[in-house]
């Protein structure tokens, strides 16, 4: 399948990779020409690294020219932050075709946002848009050419705009991820992102402690070797920090569960 991938961040780096290894015809924009360069000079080639290894993946095309990516293009992935889609949706909308399926991974509410954007800018293609919760992959950029891929998705919930055209749009993804399932409208899949839940928490309890110099600056302060004090803690007894020798409470099961497999560490996500 001709496919488009839209972006450059980690998501869109594992996307490129992983879809041409799969053997799609991939072609792989992002605005930045010069960041591009070195994929460009290795023949259009990527290195992903998943638990077999490294592989390397050659895309059809890399290129700064959104039009030459998506022209043709049966699926266009974009897996971006939502604070990208609406400059994504400008540049796209001149080049978007009848029957195209756009795909948002995760959307964030982004297919009605682009969806509107794209007409708006004078587009009148009749595009399928649809969106999930998540990226279909825990991923990291090593480098200019290099995503290391520590997971894949094997349940990911998508709902569709306009939803009419779900079972036809589900069935065009579903041949680059198999792991998409129908679960409504484009609604339904944009809540399903329990970003804003799981990644609050966490960047709290991860920050380094602050204070503030005469300047009127914050500077970070070293954390103990365990952990820092939460500055959420409403009492002495509510944080394991607050009193040495504490066991740190159990953590619920979280949609991402790991176990290991012959000497090495096997991901599974789960986002049902």
């Amino acid at each position: 399948m001709q496919i488009a991938i839209l972006g450059g961040g980690h998501g869109s780096h594992a996307a490129a990779a992983d879809l041409a290894l799969a053997g799609h015809e991939v072609r792989w924009w992002r605005r930045d020409a010069a960041a591009l360069a070195p994929v460009v000079e290795a023949g259009n080639t990527l290195v992903l690294k998943d638990r077999d290894g490294a592989h390397e993946a050659r895309v059809a095309l890399a290129t700064a020219d959104i039009g030459a990516a998506v022209r043709g293009a049966e699926l266009v992935v974009v897996p971006v932050p939502a604070t990208a889609q609406l400059d994504i949706a400008a540049a796209l909308a001149p080049h978007l075709a009848d029957g195209q399926v756009v795909f948002l991974p995760p959307g964030t509410f982004g297919s009605y946002v682009m969806a509107q954007a794209v007409r708006a800018a004078g587009s009148r293609a009749r595009v399928r848009w649809a969106e999930t919760g998540t990226l279909p992959y825990l991923a990291r950029k090593h480098g200019s050419r290099e995503v290391n891929l520590s997971a894949r998705a094997v349940r990911l919930p998508t709902g569709v705009w306009p939803a009419r055209d779900a079972d036809a749009t589900i069935a065009v993804i579903r041949r680059a991820y198999a792991s998409v399932h129908a679960c409504g409208d484009a609604l339904s899949g944009a809540l399903m992102n329990a970003g804003p839940v799981i990644h609050p928490p966490l960047m709290v309890m991860n920050a380094a402690r602050c204070s503030t110099s005469s300047a009127g600056t914050s500077t970070p302060r070293a954390r103990s070797p365990r952990c820092a004090r939460s500055p959420m803690r409403s009492t002495a007894s509510a944080s394991p920090c607050a009193r040495p020798g504490a066991t740190a409470p159990r953590t619920t099961r979280s949609p991402t569960t790991t176990r290991a497999t012959a000497g090495c560490t096997a991901t599974r996500i789960d986002s049902s």
